[in-house]
């Protein structure tokens, strides 16, 4: 059995949201990045109004990393 981590996982994408606003640039790459992956089925999108009992579903947050002496890849999503 799994904890719901549901609003866990909430507050640390608030958080990162709240940081990543700050910088624009780091949040349209991440937004990009997102996107890139929903579309190639790399995440998908949670329908809350069909997830089942408590213990049968567990969110994994993500997070992302932000090298700025990075040549090529500033923003890496974890």
């Amino acid at each position: 059995m799994l904890p719901d981590n549901f609003e866990n996982s909430v507050a640390k994408l608030s958080s990162q949201l709240k940081r990543h606003r700050r910088e624009p640039d780091i949040l349209r790459e991440y937004d990009f990045i997102i996107q890139d992956q929903l579309q190639s089925g790399i995440i998908e999108r949670v329908d809350r109004t069909k997830c089942p009992d408590v213990g049968k579903v567990h969110y994994l947050p993500q997070h992302g990393v932000v090298r700025r002496d990075a040549l090529t890849t500033k923003l890496r999503v974890v």
